[in-house]
Parts: C-alpha cells; sequence; structure tokens
C-alpha cells in the first residue's frame, strides 16, 4: 500500500513539474521558477486560452467565447457621415473672390463684435531704410558675400 502511495506522489510531483516547465518555456526561460509550479497545479494566471478550429478553414484557430445577449450587448455607434468634397477659391490674382464660403472680414468682425480698426497709409517713405546699390565689378560683389 505504501509503494502504490508513493508511485503515486511521484507520478503527482512529475506532472506538476512538466506543468512548470511547460509554463516556463511558453514564458520563453530555460529555467524552472518557483513560481512556475503553482501554475502545474492549475493557480495563477487565466491559463492558456481555449482554441477551437473552424471547420471550413484549415489551420485557423480562433478563441472560445460565450455567446452575448442583444440585451447585454452596448448599442453600435453611429455610422458616420457621408463623405463630401466643397471646393472653392481661397484667392484669385491675389483678391478674394465674394463667395458664401468666403466670407468678407467686415461680417466676420461684426458677428463676432469686433470693432475693425483702419490704419492710416504713410504719407511719405522717410521712414523707410535706404535701399542699397548694387555692387558693379566682381570683386566687389565678392567682398559683399
Amino acid at each position: 500500500m505504501e509503494a502504490q502511495l508513493a508511485d503515486l506522489q511521484r507520478q503527482n510531483v512529475a506532472a506538476v513539474v512538466g506543468q512548470g516547465v511547460a509554463a516556463a518555456f511558453h514564458a520563453k526561460r530555460t529555467g524552472l521558477a518557483i513560481a512556475d509550479l503553482p501554475k502545474g497545479y492549475g493557480h495563477g494566471g487565466a491559463g492558456l486560452p481555449q482554441l477551437l478550429s473552424v471547420p471550413d478553414a484549415e489551420g485557423l484557430l480562433v478563441r472560445a467565447e460565450g455567446m452575448v445577449d442583444t440585451w447585454q450587448a452596448p448599442p453600435l455607434p453611429r455610422s458616420p457621415m457621408e463623405a463630401s468634397v466643397q471646393p472653392h477659391w481661397l484667392a484669385i490674382d491675389g483678391a478674394q473672390p465674394a463667395t458664401a464660403e468666403n466670407a468678407p472680414a467686415r461680417r466676420v468682425a461684426a458677428a463676432r463684435g469686433i470693432t475693425p480698426v483702419r490704419h492710416a497709409a504713410p504719407s511719405s517713405t522717410a521712414h523707410l531704410p535706404a535701399a542699397r546699390a548694387a555692387p558693379t565689378t566682381a570683386a566687389a560683389a565678392d567682398a559683399v558675400l
């Protein structure tokens, strides 16, 4: 009786150590750690996912998941609006055309409650820097660079 019990114990220990070695192998470790032994008992972690084969596709495995009732499922999101493109001109020959998409700045400012400020044009060009004369010879041009 004791010999049978010892053999059974030896088989159980071998099975637990084998499962621990398999857990270490799947964790890409070469050695067996003490933390791998509870996994051999079936404790710790969710375990390996249960996979089912698809009858029509050879070699395709899918994860076995429970069915969800429609009353438990969240509602589907709203479908996106249909994509559309509406071109308009930003500027033609430097001037912005008067279209509905290109509202004049005065109308936009009035809608926002902003009073536009008018700047007076300068009466003279005295405040502008003087233009530099271009060098006339190649040596002078090299000196400028």
